[in-house]
């Protein structure tokens, strides 16, 4: 699971600014759904990592790095 999401994560680019805009939530759907994963698992996983990061930058930044936080780890495993 955690391969998953950072093979994910890597895929990605973001914006700098305070919060998660519009269009770096369809960017990750988009990214999450081609790189294999359902919508439904692709929204719950974007939720988590809003909960966790403020941009969609600073997500891939700590994800490619495997700063993890263990909250974050919790919420993963509970999308299905």
């Amino acid at each position: 699971m955690k391969s998953v999401l950072l093979i994910i994560l890597m895929l990605l680019v973001g914006c700098q600014n305070k919060d998660w805009t519009t269009d770096e939530q369809v960017r990750f759907n988009v990214d999450c759904v081609e790189a294999g994963q359902t919508t439904e698992y692709c929204q719950c996983l974007l939720q988590c990592l809003q909960i966790d990061y403020n941009t969609y930058n600073s997500a891939f930044k700590n994800i490619e790095f495997h700063n993890i936080p263990e909250t974050l780890n919790i919420c993963i495993t509970k999308c299905k």
